[in-house]
């Protein structure tokens, strides 16, 4: 460091609660920063204050982020606070912090007291050491105050600055809390209660929410979960940062309604959800149609006894429902009878196979994604650099996020390429894993009559065809209309082998023998009916059509 010009410092203080903002806690530490600057012969330039900001995170102290932008304009050489726990409590915050300070920046951090000096390399154990006190005193602190937490609530007091859902605390002396007080069930508790008596008895849960001004009934699913609403109210606690995970029981809370009309209310929301719904279960496309349109999903429902797949759909979409008796029967028999024909099959395998030039593709990707990342990093070199040797600080602030961005995004993706690379199946394994799946669809599947079966073994070989889930994806049963206002249904499907052989069993030769003559009985079925104008069906690019549409 130059020794013929006085090096400028700055102080910075920093209280941690409101209990300390009107002490003297700050006019002492900037007695002591400024006392402690002209010992060392330095210029003070200023003070850095946050009052009444916790330390165990550098994010929301408004003055430490103005020091910090300060540094990288080169308004000063030293950072004074008053104590190393004043600077940070967090004690990784407080090494790398000042690590970045002096390596990017040139500013140093010495404390008043003389404990952390990182301006000599020699001092880093020292250094580390006070680190390590802070981040004790930080942890310590932490534990004094949840276990102060912790205390209220067994004392039935309130613990936190949210209320248990429908109930508040009355303090006897709103002025004087040590008195204590008592929980009461408030209007919100009310309404709740009346709510869920009048859902037991049959009401509409949206209706009732709509009437009570709840914004959505998923609330109401929620308080009646996790909103411990009946019963001894039980407050949990848990940090893992001093390994502490306690229940307590808290006493005094009301029951916002009788435990008895809580387990009803469970019980019907449990029976009301989607997979006990008896009338969802007369939709076996549901969550497999969509629109060809717009690809959004297409929403079961029954109006007069007919059932519709409809959507609302977006501009230009001319597509608003499709008749359930129209399109089920059709696109069912059509999955069944067909899409287990053997040309279409291998076809759908081989195009769920990657190719040699897909692999070369991803290869020659992982070596310029490789060289970005080098590039970056030396970019990020050259304006630590600059700034050191008198540059516009301005440009690191300024690109210092952007660069940080492109490396996080850079690293992923590299790792994703890599890990799909390594993870690409073997060629030979996997038709020998296609040829197992569809023996054993044939065998669960072929020529059966949907009408006859359950509704959970339809769905099941919907999923086979589809996929586990097709929200958002790229798989499904997609519906558009000709040029005649006829519905064309495209297919969109997936090959999945990961759960066969069926029970994880390792085929052997035998089973393959067997499955190898199921195969050419199967082809010779086919070629001698293929003519006779048997459709058929790949799981990726198929497209049947259907009867004249309701206009």
């Amino acid at each position: 460091m130059p020794s013929t010009t006085p090096l400028r410092a700055v102080g910075y203080c920093r209280t941690s609660g409101e209990g300390q903002r009107n002490n003297t806690s700050i006019p002492r530490q900037r007695k002591a920063i400024e006392q402690f600057c002209q010992q060392k012969g330095w210029t003070f330039v200023g003070h850095y204050v946050d009052e009444a900001k916790s330390g165990s995170k550098v994010d929301g102290r408004d003055d430490f982020g103005r020091m910090m932008a300060d540094a990288a304009k080169g308004k000063f050489e030293i950072v004074v606070p008053f104590d190393v726990t004043r600077f940070a409590r967090d004690g990784v915050d407080i090494v790398g912090t000042a690590k970045d300070l002096k390596a990017e920046f040139r500013v140093y951090v010495v404390d008043a007291k003389g404990q952390f000096d990182n301006r000599d390399h020699r001092n880093a154990l020292r250094n580390f050491v006070h680190a390590g006190v802070s981040e004790h005193e930080r942890l310590s602190i932490m534990e004094r105050t949840i276990g102060g937490r912790v205390r209220r609530a067994e004392e039935g007091l309130p613990w936190c600055a949210s209320n248990p859902v429908g109930r508040a605390f009355k303090y006897v002396d709103p002025e004087h809390h040590s008195k204590g007080g008592e929980w009461y069930v408030t209007d919100k508790g009310r309404a709740i209660a009346a709510v869920l008596r009048r859902y037991v008895k049959g009401e509409s849960l949206t209706a009732l929410c709509r009437e009570f001004g709840i914004v959505r009934s998923s609330k109401v699913s929620d308080w009646v979960w996790h909103g411990q609403l009946a019963g001894t109210y039980i407050a949990r606690f848990d940090s893992v940062e001093i390994e502490l995970c306690r229940e307590v029981p808290v006493p005094g809370i009301p029951e916002v309604v009788p435990l008895a009309l809580l387990e009803k209310v469970k019980a019907k929301l449990q029976h009301n959800r989607a997979f006990n719904r008896a009338d969802v279960r007369k939709y076996p496309l549901s969550g497999f149609i969509r629109c060809g349109h717009c690809k959004r999903a297409l929403t079961a429902q029954t109006k007069d006894g007919t059932v519709y797949y409809r959507h609302k759909g977006e501009a230009g979409c001319t597509l608003k429902s499709v008749r359930g008796d129209e399109v089920e029967p059709a696109v069912l028999d059509y999955l069944y009878d067909a899409f287990l024909d053997e040309p279409a099959y291998n076809a759908a395998v081989a195009r769920a196979m990657p190719s040699t030039e897909h692999r070369e593709g991803m290869e020659k990707e992982c070596d310029q994604v490789a060289k970005r990342l080098a590039k970056n990093d030396q970019v990020t070199r050259r304006l630590v650099e600059a700034v050191a040797n008198g540059a516009d600080v301005g440009l690191l602030l300024t690109k210092q996020g952007e660069l940080k961005a492109e490396r996080t995004a850079l690293t992923q993706r590299l790792d994703g390429l890599e890990t799909e690379l390594a993870s690409m199946p073997n060629v030979a394994e996997v038709q020998a894993a296609a040829m197992l799946t569809r023996a054993y669809l044939m065998t669960e599947h072929k020529h059966r009559d949907w009408r006859t079966l359950p509704y959970d073994d339809v769905k099941l070989f919907l999923h086979h065809l589809f996929g586990d889930s097709v929200k958002g994806g790229r798989n499904g049963m997609f519906v558009t209309k000709d040029e005649r206002r006829g519905l064309v249904v495209a297919f969109a499907g997936q090959v999945s082998f990961a759960h066969l052989p069926p029970h994880g069993n390792p085929a052997d030769q035998a089973t393959l023998k067997a499955i190898g003559q199921m195969a050419r009985q199967h082809r010779k079925e086919y070629e001698r009916t293929k003519d006779a104008g048997n459709r058929e069906i790949e799981l990726r690019i198929a497209e049947l059509k259907l009867g004249t549409a309701n206009k």
